[in-house]
């Protein structure tokens, strides 16, 4: 028995409306998770073989920048997702994600997901199709910060 109920799954708002069978398969790959305030969940270039449903809380996803303070790429809460980068390869953290709250968390083995995603493509449609939206969110975000950093510097 997985120790989060697929309803925890289910009833979380990045996978609303989800078939519940795939909520229980997400669920048997999924273990409850807490940061404390400043506690990294994931850093740049480190594997990425996870991905992390925000129950409560605040995370932030930043990009590290030599020589300076993190630049904050987005802030993500309840209902909300952290860690994409484990769908493309290498499987590689594009940012690093750290708790500006106490936060507790969803954890799903993505490692073992992305294999079932070759036995089950009905389900790795499901799961892919939410996260390219985030994907672009966060790359727009990226972006934008970048360009506010260029702007700010003499």
């Amino acid at each position: 028995m997985s120790a989060v109920a697929s309803a925890s799954i289910s009833h979380h708002a990045f996978f609303a409306g989800l078939p519940q069978a795939f909520a229980e398969r997400l669920a048997s790959l999924a273990t409850p998770r807490e940061l404390r305030i400043g506690e990294l969940l994931f850093r740049h270039g480190d594997r990425a073989d996870a991905f992390f449903l925000i129950e409560h809380g605040l995370v932030s996803i930043e990009l590290y920048a030599p020589g300076r303070d993190p630049v904050v790429v987005e802030q993500v809460g309840e209902g909300d997702v952290a860690g994409w980068s484990w769908l493309v390869p290498p499987y590689l953290w594009t940012f690093d994600a750290r708790a500006v709250e106490h936060a507790r968390l969803i954890e799903i083995d993505a490692a073992a997901l992305r294999r079932r995603f070759e036995s089950e493509p009905e389900l790795g449609y499901e799961v892919v199709r939410r996260f390219i939206p985030v994907m672009a969110r966060r790359m727009a975000s990226a972006r934008e910060r970048l360009v506010e950093c260029a702007i700010d510097r003499p």
